[in-house]
């Protein structure tokens, strides 16, 4: 059984909360780099600054920017994405995550050029494999009735 942990990092205000946790799964709400020195730069010092934020809650969860699968990084003007994109080519050496940009209307306050989420798979929690192996299963035994009827063993 998968528990949801709501994490305190970073102390964001109510009603926003940054990090949570399902099994092994970690999931890093939109974060933008408001409240740095970043917060008024351009969108390579600004995505610098949020994947700091992302780097304090991985490691306060056991993890790295390796362990980040996906990110979806939502942008105020697509010309400026490359420059976001050389940043995090930089700062996920070689285990880049499957990866999404959108252009939005507007962040937050008008300085503001890029958020970014994530998600992050957490080393040695709740191995999601062998569930996964566990529904293939089921999926072949019971045809399309596996939604009703899998679960993860506890």
């Amino acid at each position: 059984m998968n528990v949801r942990i709501t994490l305190n990092c970073l102390n964001p205000p109510e009603p926003f909360t940054t990090p949570v946790r399902s099994g092994n799964m970690l999931f890093i709400a939109g974060s933008t780099a408001g409240g740095t020195d970043a917060a008024t730069g351009d969108i390579a010092a600004q995505t610098e600054a949020i994947l700091d934020k992302f780097e304090h809650i991985l490691k306060a969860n056991g993890a790295t920017l390796a362990n980040v699968i996906k990110v979806t990084s939502f942008v105020t003007d697509l010309r400026e994405g490359p420059a976001a994109g050389e940043v995090r080519l930089k700062r996920f050496a070689g285990n880049f995550p499957a990866s999404t940009q959108v252009q939005v209307a507007a962040l937050g306050t008008p300085d503001l050029k890029i958020e970014i989420d994530a998600i992050a798979i957490l080393p040695g929690l709740i191995p999601i494999p062998n569930q996964l192996i566990k529904w293939r299963i089921s999926c072949q035994q019971i045809g399309e009735t596996y939604i009703k009827n899998w679960a993860p063993d506890q």
